[in-house]
């Protein structure tokens, strides 16, 4: 395979690049820090940013084994040509970088042709406008790279809704983000997951979720946390609502737009803090949807424990494809997780 070649990436990456190890860190890619923002992880901002590229195509290739397209090698070997054409998938948009333009500082909304960036697809004066509700694939491309790396593109399907809600404001912070009301830390790594969203959903910062994603081509995770007082079952009450309450009107959110929603289990558990055990439940759904790549049974999880220390309850939204396994890798982030609410 050529330097600067096209690829693309199905359910086993290591066997679809042929790369010896098939390093994690050899396969870079964007991700979404907010609503229809995108930038890149922390590990590659000693890198600068040559090119992003935005593909689409009609229908996929193979339904049963869903693809991603990438592309081997430096990124200086692809020339204009290359960024306007590429096998069975369509180039909506092409940006190239005109002058360095740092990782660490670049933001990428679609459409918005960046500083120090001219635009490749369409050519001017064509602007880029997407369509809610269809499948888009961005890859950006970074220097240097070896001839064993490759750039990912990552699924986008804008106006749908998906990933960490947008409702509120969303923050940027680098390393640990302590949510003041509560004294909850946010590390920026749990486990193998990566946090990549902070939202604060009121006016005063007190109802916050934050989300990580496990960045894998065949095991994809993402882990929401929320942090939130509790709340009023209605305008002008007086009383604090039950764990029971609370817990119903979060599990009708999870209904809410889901297709052929199945409860698979649910049961009472325990969280240990501060020496103090605190009562919680989880439950498990199945659904029919879209995840990160794949089309079909998607399975959540939800765990929701209060009130802790009096005040506080706290949930985990996860959610990944059903034929993954994800019950070591959901293991590790609890296991790993360590609140920190009444901590000083």
């Amino acid at each position: 395979m050529k330097r600067g070649e096209y690829i693309l990436l199905g359910w086993s990456a290591c066997m679809a690049i042929a790369v010896t190890g098939c390093p994690s860190t050899d396969i870079a890619h964007l991700v979404r820090v907010r609503e229809g923002t995108f930038a890149f992880e922390q590990k590659w901002w000693d890198r600068t940013v040559e090119y992003v590229q935005i593909l689409t195509q009609e229908e996929s290739p193979d339904s049963a084994r869903p693809m991603l397209p990438g592309r081997f090698g430096p990124c200086r070997d692809v020339t204009d040509d290359d960024l306007k054409s590429y096998g069975p998938y369509t180039t909506a948009w092409a940006i190239r970088a005109v002058a360095p333009v740092s990782a660490r500082d670049f933001r990428l909304i679609p459409g918005q042709i960046p500083d120090h960036f001219e635009q490749v697809v369409p050519e001017s004066p064509e602007v880029f406008v997407p369509v809610d509700g269809r499948v888009y694939y961005i890859m950006g491309c970074l220097h240097p790279l070896d001839a064993d790396s490759v750039s990912m593109a990552i699924p986008w399907i804008p106006g749908n809704g998906t990933g960490v809600a947008e409702a509120g404001r969303t923050i940027e912070v680098e390393g640990p983000f302590r949510h003041e009301p509560s004294g909850m830390v946010f590390p920026a790594q749990v486990a193998a997951f990566t946090r990549v969203e902070i939202q604060l959903y009121d006016t005063e910062g007190h109802d916050a979720g934050v989300g990580y994603t496990l960045p894998s081509l065949t095991e994809p995770i993402i882990v929401t946390v929320y942090v939130f007082p509790a709340p009023s079952l209605a305008a002008g009450a007086r009383r604090t609502p039950s764990f029971d309450e609370v817990y119903e009107a979060t599990a009708r959110e999870i209904a809410r737009g889901q297709s052929g929603r199945t409860l698979v289990a649910e049961q009472d558990i325990v969280r240990h803090h501060n020496h103090e055990a605190f009562p919680g439940r989880m439950a498990t759904y199945d659904y029919e949807g879209s995840f990160a790549h794949f089309e079909g049974q998607i399975r959540t999880h939800l765990y929701l424990f209060g009130p802790v220390e009096g005040t506080w309850f706290i949930k985990y939204r996860i959610t990944h494809p059903r034929k993954v396994d994800a019950s070591e890798r959901i293991g590790e982030f609890m296991d790993q997780w360590v609140w920190t609410i009444g901590s000083s």
